[in-house]
């Protein structure tokens, strides 16, 4: 039976009982509580309104399986109440006979011990009796026996009632609110639609006025009862003589029909079968029908998706070309651009393939593409700072790009350098500040050579150097110590790679050969060759002894036979230029760019440390950070411009690339 309909029941019938009492002046105080008690009722009756809502609806769900909960957790209360209470007050009031006292002090006393109330003082009594007259008569209390007894009893149930029985309420509601709340959307459409079925199927008046409906439903019913009666008490009557009729007219037939039974069994039966056969028909119309249905939408839906791949080829070859024409491939960058050198191969590939499979075309349009393409590249090396893309054919400065708003960045590093050795940081100063820094000539001030090896380079709007090559999507100096032309030199000291026969090594038919690499510190995972920035009046071998011996362990006077060593070298050995110019570097800016004078010293090995002894010679080329490599395009290399100095030494010596 439904709980809402007994909740019904129960209301009117409490509202007619007190409605009765009430007339009674004896009964009035009883009628007053019950319908106290009946308008509580009323009120909670009106709750199952709340299912048609989405939130209250599974939260009554919740309250109604928590009173169930609750209902199991009474049994196993009980259990423990009744246990701890019979034990306490048999120990702390064995000769206790009053059962008033006997029922208050075993469930009244321990259930509020559970929430936390010891009422100790009823173990501490200090003004008690032991006298029976006293006591009955209500002028003393009883002394309690075996106190301390009581005291461990009483802080055991406490703990065992506080800490694991309410824990364990309280653990079984979580688990309840979890189940309901999973099926939240459920659980809320089905009371829903009982709460509109119910709405549909009950009178439209309200109890107890729908007492009128159930009447007029029951009159109804008697109604129908006896209409049924009469019509087959004369249904029987027509049947009767009906009977009689059929016995007649077969017992006149008989003799004809006898001849004609296996002929009209014939055609039942051929009747039987057309009427099956009708039936299937009908059947395989209808599936027909539904089978077509299904076809037509799968076949909507097969042409909506060759659309939308359609759609999506035709965005990937858009976005390609944009990438593409953009430049906007990823690069993790500044030191450690170890993958850059990794993809030149497959980048320029990338390039080629769009305009042309040939070879002659292939090489030229390698060149063109190299040219400003790694100073495009975002991000930044060793940032997350992105530059604005520059399409390949806005990147020169005489094409018009007026959407063009590079970003400005300057590497933390840079403006916390030394005085002498970067430029001050002007791109925020007065115009009339930046003149103090000299362009296009050697400048004395900051000892550094300004001059381009392209020749005369120009300056924009704000008075700073511009980029000879064109746009990068970043102005400031980036990582670059200078403003304009950061000059280097890079020595490839290289020697044929011989086997273990002593025979020169090759590849692809073509000879091998070995270059000296270091790393620029113990800490670095990539490769660099022996170089450094020169300033004006810096001598080439120092330089480059430093950068040889930097933090490797030897003595003063080692260092120095060795620098001796290396200026000898290269003061002495003829070299030869390899390149000497702009280099299409990541760390370029609008404002500031690499360019490098890059020597090759070849057969080294025969007279570079000729002349130092034997044991410090194997010490230094014992050197983790420095190592004789084999010259290949997938050398990890610290700058992307290494590799194609390398490979410009590989073609200048006709070795494998």
């Amino acid at each position: 039976m439904d709980f809402w309909n007994i909740m019904d029941t129960v209301a009117v019938s409490m509202f007619v009982l007190g409605a009765i009492l009430r007339n009674f002046p004896k009964a009035f105080d009883t009628a007053r509580i019950i319908l106290a008690l009946d308008l509580g009722a009323f009120y909670l009756r009106f709750l199952q309104n709340f299912y048609v809502s989405r939130d209250l609806g599974p939260k009554l769900i919740m309250i109604n399986r928590m009173m169930q909960d609750m209902l199991f957790f009474l049994c196993l209360l009980i259990v423990f109440v009744t246990g701890y209470g019979v034990t306490y007050f048999a120990i702390l009031f064995p000769n206790e006979s009053n059962p008033k006292t006997l029922f208050s002090g075993i469930f009244s006393t321990t259930y509020i011990q559970m929430f936390g109330e010891n009422l100790l003082d009823d173990i501490e009594v200090k003004d008690c009796s032991d006298n029976v007259t006293l006591i009955e008569m209500g002028l003393a209390k009883r002394c309690p026996q075996h106190t301390w007894i009581g005291r461990i009893l009483l802080y055991f149930y406490m703990m065992l009632s506080t800490v694991l029985l309410l824990n364990l309420l309280i653990a079984m509601f979580s688990y309840t609110f979890s189940n309901v709340q999973a099926k939240n959307d459920e659980l809320w459409k089905y009371h829903k639609y009982t709460v509109n079925a119910e709405y549909f199927r009950r009178p439209a008046l309200p109890p107890p006025f729908n007492i009128l409906v159930h009447i007029k439903r029951f009159c109804l019913f008697v109604l129908k009862g006896f209409k049924a009666l009469v019509c087959r008490i004369f249904h029987r009557h027509d049947d009767s003589t009906d009977a009689e009729d059929y016995h007649r007219v077969n017992n006149n037939l008989a003799p004809s029909l006898k001849g004609r039974s296996m002929i009209g069994a014939l055609n039942q039966r051929r009747y039987a079968r057309n009427f099956l056969l009708k039936q299937e028909m009908k059947v395989c119309d209808t599936v027909e029908v539904e089978i077509d249905g299904i076809f037509k939408k799968f076949d909507f839906r097969r042409s909506c998706v060759e659309n939308k791949l359609a759609q999506m080829d035709e965005r990937v070859k858009l976005l390609s070309s944009a990438i593409r024409e953009n430049n906007l491939f990823p690069m993790n960058g500044f030191p450690a651009q170890d993958r850059v050198a990794k993809g030149n191969r497959h980048l320029r590939g990338l390039h080629d393939f769009e305009d042309n499979d040939h070879e002659d075309d292939y090489i030229e349009n390698e060149i063109h593409d190299k040219v400003h393409y790694h100073s495009r590249i975002s991000p930044y090396p060793g940032t997350t700072k992105r530059r604005f893309p520059v399409p390949r054919k806005k990147i020169d400065w005489e094409v018009i790009f007026l959407e063009y708003e590079p970003t400005a960045f300057t590497d933390d590093s840079i403006l916390n350098g030394s005085p002498d050795e970067v430029d001050p940081e002007i791109l925020l100063e007065e115009k009339e500040e930046m003149t103090e820094i000299k362009f296009n000539q050697v400048d004395e001030q900051y000892k550094c050579n300004r001059k381009s090896f392209l020749g005369e380079y120009k300056s924009d709007e704000n008075g700073l150097p511009r980029n000879p090559r064109g746009r990068t999507g970043l102005v400031g100096r980036g990582a670059l110590r200078r403003f304009g032309p950061n000059h280097r030199t890079d020595c490839i000291i290289t020697r044929w790679k011989k086997t273990f026969r002593g025979d020169i090594k090759e590849k692809n038919g073509r000879k091998v050969l070995e270059f000296l690499a270091l790393k620029k510190s113990t800490t670095d995972m990539t490769w660099s060759l022996p170089s450094n920035v020169l300033s004006v009046g810096d001598d080439l071998s120092e330089k480059v002894t430093e950068d040889l011996l930097f933090e490797l362990d030897f003595t003063d006077i080692e260092k120095e036979t060795i620098r001796k060593e290396v200026d000898k070298f290269l003061c002495n050995h003829q070299y030869t230029e390899v390149h000497k110019g702009y280099v299409d570097d990541a760390r370029n800016t609008d404002n500031a760019w690499v360019e490098v004078e890059a020597r090759s010293y070849h057969e080294a090995d025969k007279f570079l440390f000729a002349d130092l002894d034997q044991e410090l010679e194997e010490r230094l080329y014992k050197v983790p950070r420095l190592k004789w490599m084999e010259l290949e395009r997938r050398t990890d290399m610290c700058y992307t411009s290494y590799v194609d100095l390398l490979r410009m030494t590989a073609e200048m010596h006709d070795a494998y690339f």
